[in-house]
């Protein structure tokens, strides 16, 4: 078929016609919760023997389960894994200064949780601590401007649901503003 042979979409129904919409494709839950508690056990295991070594990994392998589990609603266990992330990214910063932009990483995927929850405070919290921190390291390495630009974005968006148009333009400029600068 001639959509079939075609790489990219004229319309929506080509688009989808073209298979691009993975969002509607079902997706093995079970399966993939089994390979982030596997893969969470094994930077466990690694971590316990070599906490300098490890310790990262296991913090990356719990911010992907948070953000797994706040795509399928599981909002505890979403919640859990973030914050076991950041306790363990708390933890190494006071050694390495270095890990200060996994922690805003951190605090923005939690903020986008809470914004997905519609608990707009807690998703603000941790939404200005990203930016806070992304601010810093910007400033004194002049790096991180594109994580600075995406969590402004991130915050505009959280302004939009929680109906503070004001200053989610403000964070859209910001944003833009921080991509033109790059």
């Amino acid at each position: 078929s001639v959509i079939q042979s075609k790489q990219y979409a004229d319309n929506k129904e080509e688009y989808r016609a073209l298979n691009y919409d993975f969002y509607d494709l079902p997706i093995n839950k079970p399966f993939i919760e089994q390979v982030l508690q596997e893969s969470l056990q094994y930077y466990k295991g690694l971590a316990d023997e070599n906490p300098d070594a490890y310790d990262p990994s296991l913090a990356k392998t719990y911010n992907v389960a948070g953000m797994f589990y706040t795509q399928i609603c599981e909002k505890l266990k979403a919640e859990m894994n973030y914050k076991e992330a950041i306790d363990i990214k708390e933890r190494l910063v006071s050694r390495e200064k270095a890990i200060k932009p996994d922690i805003a990483a951190s605090y923005s995927s939690l903020s986008q949780h809470y914004t997905a929850f519609s608990q707009y405070e807690k998703a603000e919290k941790y939404a200005l601590q990203a930016i806070d921190i992304y601010t810093t390291v910007s400033k004194e390495t002049g790096a991180f401007d594109t994580d600075l630009a995406r969590t402004h974005l991130t915050f505009a968006n959280l302004y939009v649901k929680a109906g503070k148009y004001k200053e989610a333009e403000e964070n859209y400029m910001k944003s833009i503003l921080l991509y033109i600068k790059l």
